[in-house]
């Protein structure tokens, strides 16, 4: 679904999805990796964007990642709340609210962490409980 604009701005694009079975709802992880990658693609000027997925001791794990530094003065947790956006941001700052509020609401666990030597990743946890 992002390969075209991966490929139009030069970055290379990596997929590492496994072999895992994963019962989870689909819509929610699809609305909630679709706004991150989209997100990761928008803000790396040069470089990479990854979506891998696999397996972890509490379930599965997705982390989209991407080669940028995301700077953000208001704090970690404050990324994520409406009307907050990363400095070099052009949207209104609802998305990752909108989609940590959809993780909340199915039981996934939506965090990230960024700097400015290995760039940003965002993960999505899926315990146990919701994988085959």
């Amino acid at each position: 679904m992002f390969r075209a604009e991966v490929e139009a701005k030069g970055l290379s694009f990596e997929v590492d999805a496994g072999d895992s079975e994963l019962r989870a709802p689909p819509l929610v992880i699809t609305r909630i990796l679709s706004n991150l990658l989209s997100n990761a693609i928008q803000h790396t000027a040069s470089g990479h964007v990854s979506l891998i997925a696999q397996p972890s001791d509490n379930g599965y794990r997705f982390a989209v990642q991407n080669s940028a530094y995301l700077e953000h003065d208001a704090g970690a947790e404050a990324l994520f709340e409406h009307g907050n956006k990363g400095d070099a941001s052009t949207g209104a700052g609802y998305g990752l609210a909108i989609i940590r509020q959809l993780a909340e609401k199915a039981g996934l666990a939506l965090g990230w962490r960024s700097d400015r030597t290995d760039g940003t990743e965002f993960t999505l946890a899926v315990p146990a409980k919701a994988v085959a």
